[in-house]
């Protein structure tokens, strides 16, 4: 079989294709937030709860766009958020892409 300029031009748009999806992925620094906790008392209980703010450290945070929709992003987190323990980690859809946030 001989390798034709048919052969180059695909080789060449397929590597465009692969640099183009490895790069949509964005590190962005690690940031600090300050997140308080909502509680409910009870009507009926003489405690009052104290609610007191903490402090989470956003260790890493990562932006992936390889959805073809906004529904399929939403769809994607809403199975993610259902199906594992996301207690470390906030993961949420906006538009296309999904933005992951690992706290420490």
């Amino acid at each position: 079989m001989k390798f034709t300029v048919g052969h180059l031009l695909l080789v060449i748009i397929s590597i465009i294709f692969l640099l183009n999806n490895c790069s949509c992925q964005k590190k962005i620094e690690a940031s600090r937030e300050t997140v308080t906790p909502v509680s409910s008392s009870p009507e009926s209980s003489s405690v009052s709860r104290e609610v007191t703010p903490t402090t989470k450290t956003v260790t890493k945070e990562e932006v992936v766009c390889a959805y073809k929709s906004d529904e399929a992003a939403q769809e994607f987190v809403s199975n993610v958020k259902s199906n594992f323990n996301t207690t470390d980690v906030e993961i949420e859809a906006r538009g296309n892409c999904v933005i992951y946030k690992w706290y420490k």
